[in-house]
């Protein structure tokens, strides 16, 4: 329904005086004009009449006359669809339904909402996204996430329902029946997949060491599920470079049968080091997917020793200690500054958080660093004595007129290409609790390597926040310029559950600085492993004699997988160095042939990487029901399976609670901004000027 009022920025009375001034206007110019005699006298009238509408609409439009719209709007109620795209629903003995029947039979149901509600479809599995068409391709189930799209898209709307319609294996965020989901809505939900119990041998679960050191073992522990193979022998199969290097067989004496081994396996060969457990399948398994599953171990020949010294404790020392010691390739050790007695040369990075402080130089800590070549991290923070720091000539100059401090959020600098992070650790550090770092004049040099900048409020600075130098003194300083880190620890957690994002970043900062520089005038940087859901990425650097950054010539890369098959690409220029996306590739081992061309010299880099499968989803097969149904009992719903999922319908249309909500929106329109007023003023004055014209007038 729309409504609408003319009002004017004067008293509405003042219409009354347009009106006169008109008439007087229209009448003076026409009661003696001679040239007009052999006009008809019932034309004079309407051009008088004319004349005087021209007239009262100009000193009209004096007043800023407006339209007032009063306009009510319904808003039908939302049902939202979400319908789990993972791999474990069409891996059930019923995968033919779910891949060519499901999805018909799920339209015909949202169908009979259409006339009455609005209706958004969304998958979710990896990532939840807008719904095109089902494929059961992800290689998680992340409920978390789900809750978080739907509250991004749907905020401050009229969402009536929600449909979940997924197997309730999760294994990935939070367990759905705990997580608040901020939607004042009920939540209803369908179980897909087969709730019975299958014949199956199945790796539900395998930990072990992501790095371990040559000449040392390292544990396998493989959690095995057996369901209705009673009194037969499970057997399990660690393999490397297609050799059997551990074994073990156990009975299975109960129809619901698991069991848990730990293989002892010793580290021989230096590198990245691929193991292929296998549970040997048996006849009339209901799938041989979930009897394997791939490990990759990178071992390596001696830890790196790291120094962390610190001017009093901190909540951020903390979280730097816990973070560096997750990593078994590094040896940290932890002193306060004062305490510290040892040899600096015998470390490879020493960190030095909030020092030089104001009441402790450190010149004799930093002087022996410098001597002896070892790189630093310096962390900047209110008890730091930044007029001793801007002595050390980092590279970095923190000018202040007076002590105060500024909240820094983190700014992902695209360019920084020393390293990678992992790409949902740069959509999650938006989100992460600024730093308080010093207000003041920051004055980096040209050779800084930027990984974050400061975003001070809404506002994007050129701040660095954390920083490199490669060419200090030979060798590398890093640079946080801001306290309070150990919130992004606990910001991660929160999120995610864990500390990884965390732990990767500080893990990242220090395995950069900790390696020593090699001055090689052609480099590749690559991670070594990658999860097959994750784009491939490459980075690469070229130098002149001189060491200046060249990137004139293309960079060409061979990609080889297992088979020899070679796949050729070129590197993108970007700045100073060069960068490749690849996207994703199929899991397997991996090598690559880098070249370029500077002058008459060619160079040549290459190297090796793994692409590991990712099979959690084939882990668990039986649907967990009782979870669907906790799930829509906590939220005000119901629980229907794949067969009675129609029933939704009656039960949706019958909640009263599900309505249409109307609002009025006013809108204000200024009068001389409408194309109708201008274009019906041109047509009078056209038309009036064309009689006159006609008889002389003019």
């Amino acid at each position: 329904m729309l409504l609408f009022s003319l009002i004017t920025d004067y008293s509405i009375w003042y219409i009354f005086p347009c009106i006169g001034i008109a008439l007087v206007y229209s009448w003076f110019l026409y009661r003696k004009d001679n040239s007009l005699d052999e006009v008809p006298n019932w034309l004079k009238k309407i051009i008088q009449v004319v004349r005087f509408v021209i007239v009262f609409l100009l000193t009209f439009f004096l007043l800023s006359p407006m339209f007032r719209y009063l306009s009510t709007n319904i808003e039908k109620p939302i049902i939202v669809f979400a319908v789990d795209n993972s791999k474990s629903i069409a891996m059930g003995k019923d995968s033919l339904f779910y891949k060519n029947e499901f999805e018909n039979k799920l339209n015909n149901l949202i169908s009979t909402f259409k006339d009455n509600y609005e209706i958004y479809k969304y998958s979710f599995g990896d990532v939840p996204k807008n719904l095109d068409s089902l494929k059961f391709n992800d290689n998680y189930t992340d409920f978390s996430k789900l809750f978080d799209y739907i509250q991004s898209t749907c905020a401050n709307k009229n969402i009536g329902a929600i449909v979940i319609a997924s197997d309730g294996l999760y294994n990935s965020g939070t367990n759905p029946t705990y997580l608040k989901t901020g939607l004042n809505c009920p939540i209803y939900t369908v179980t897909l997949g087969d709730t019975t119990v299958q014949k199956d041998l199945s790796i539900e679960n395998v930990i072990n060491n992501k790095v371990a050191f040559l000449g040392n073992t390292f544990s396998i522990k493989v959690n095995a599920k057996c369901n209705k193979f009673k009194n037969e022998n499970l057997e399990l199969i660690v393999e490397h470079n297609n050799s059997v290097v551990a074994k073990s067989v156990h009975l299975i004496n109960t129809d619901d049968f698991t069991n848990e081994s730990i293989f002892e396996i010793k580290a021989n060969e230096a590198g990245l080091q691929h193991y292929k457990i296998i549970l040997t399948h048996k006849k009339n398994e209901i799938t041989y997917v979930n009897n394997y599953r791939d490990i990759v171990v990178d071992v390596i020949n001696s830890k790196q020793k790291i120094l962390l010294l610190v001017n009093s404790p901190h909540p951020d020392a903390g979280a730097l200690k816990s973070a560096i010691e997750t990593n078994p390739n590094f040896d940290l050790t932890f002193s306060l500054a004062d305490e510290f007695k040892g040899n600096f040369a015998d470390y490879n990075l020493i960190i030095l958080y909030q020092l030089p402080s104001k009441n402790n130089s450190a010149t004799q800590i930093i002087q022996n660093s410098i001597n002896s070549k070892v790189p630093m991290l310096f962390v900047i923070g209110s008890q730091s004595s930044l007029s001793v720091f801007n002595k050390i000539s980092t590279g970095l100059q923190i000018n202040q007129t007076t002590i105060k401090f500024d909240e820094a959020y983190p700014l992902f600098n695209n360019n920084f290409v020393q390293f990678q992070l992992p790409q949902n650790f740069q959509e999650s550090i938006n989100d992460f609790p600024p730093l308080n770092v010093p207000f003041g004049d920051y004055k980096a040099n040209s050779t800084a390597l930027v990984l974050f900048q400061q975003r001070i409020k809404s506002v994007l600075t050129s701040k660095p926040l954390v920083l490199f130098f490669d060419n200090f003194n030979d060798t590398k300083v890093g640079i946080i310029c801001g306290e309070g880190f150990w919130r992004w620890r606990l910001k991660d957690y929160f999120k995610n559950s864990d500390h990884e994002l965390f732990n990767e970043l500080i893990n990242k900062l220090v395995q950069y600085l900790s390696v020593k520089i090699k001055k090689e005038k052609f480099d590749i940087s690559y991670k070594n492993i990658y999860p097959e859901n994750e784009s491939i990425i490459f980075g690469a650097e070229l130098y002149n004699d001189n060491f200046e950054p060249v990137n004139e010539p293309d960079v060409l890369i061979d990609i080889i997988n297992e088979q020899k098959k070679k796949f050729s690409y070129s590197f993108s220029k970007n700045s100073q160095f060069y960068s490749l996306n690849i996207g994703k590739l199929k899991s397997g081992d991996y090598s690559f042939l880098a070249t370029s061309n500077l002058g008459t010299q060619k160079y040549v880099k290459n190297g090796k990487f793994v692409i590991s499968a990712i099979n959690i989803e084939s882990s668990k097969l039986v649907a967990n029901n009782k979870l669907m149904e906790q799930l829509a009992l906590k939220n005000n719903g119901k629980n229907y399976n794949v067969n009675s999922m129609n029933l939704l319908t009656d039960e949706i249309s019958k909640n009263n609670n599900i309505v249409s909500v109307s609002y009025t929106e006013k809108k204000l329109t200024e009068l001389i901004n409408l194309k109708l007023i201008f274009f019906t003023l041109i047509l009078l004055l056209s038309f009036e000027w064309f009689i006159r014209k006609i008889f002389g007038s003019y």
